[in-house]
């Protein structure tokens, strides 16, 4: 283990702040890591260290997240087929979520902006599966999952600025009537937990298939 990743685990174990350390035991081509590689993913989602690129790196920091939650260890098997493994008929594979996840997020970063300048912003719905078809979810995913990652934050820092008075502005959706802030946050803020389950069925489907 580096130096100062060894430094940043004594840092947190001290401070009594949960981590996750992920260690790469085992590494096959193409994945540019090599066993002994090691990163620490804290429950902000920040990861320090390498173990892959970036479709490892990004399922590492979900898992690490689950696994955060539920206090819980495991060996964790990552494979390019997990990506376009699909769990079911008419179901996703993890390549399409994460195409998914960023148009979303991009969707919902403009509606609170909409909601905060606009008066009563109005709202159309959308079809997702009409997006995936027209927008070539079989794409590559790295810059989806990098523009989901940093939509998110900068959104964050929008939210922590908010005021009561904004929490209370409200917009108008064509099918659900009214859309407010609080609202919005109720659908947007766990949407990307929901949908990592998706990705766990897809890998699970694609262990299944082997």
């Amino acid at each position: 283990m580096r130096s100062d990743l060894l430094a940043r685990v004594d840092g947190l174990r001290t401070r009594r702040t949960p981590f996750v350390l992920a260690t790469v035991v085992r590494a096959e081509r193409p994945t540019s890591a090599k066993p002994g590689d090691c990163a620490v993913v804290t429950a902000d989602g920040m990861l320090d260290g390498f173990v892959g690129g970036v479709c490892a790196e990004s399922t590492v920091r979900v898992e690490s997240l689950r696994l955060l939650a539920a206090g819980e260890s495991e060996l964790l098997r990552i494979t390019p087929e997990e990506l376009d493994a699909r769990p079911g008929e008419g179901r996703w594979t993890a390549r399409e979520v994460v195409h998914h996840l960023a148009d979303s997020e991009m969707a919902a970063a403009v509606r609170i902006r909409m909601i905060l300048a606009e008066d009563r912003p109005a709202f159309s719905r959308s079809d997702q599966d009409e997006y995936a078809r027209r927008l070539h979810y079989d794409r590559p995913h790295e810059s989806s999952l990098e523009l989901f990652r940093y939509t998110r934050e900068a959104t964050a820092e929008l939210l922590e600025r908010m005021t009561p008075a904004d929490w209370l502005r409200e917009g108008v959706h064509a099918t659900s009537g009214s859309f407010g802030a609080e609202r919005w946050l109720q659908i947007y803020g766990p949407h990307a937990h929901k949908h990592a389950r998706q990705i766990r069925a897809a890998r699970d489907a694609a262990a299944k298939a082997e």
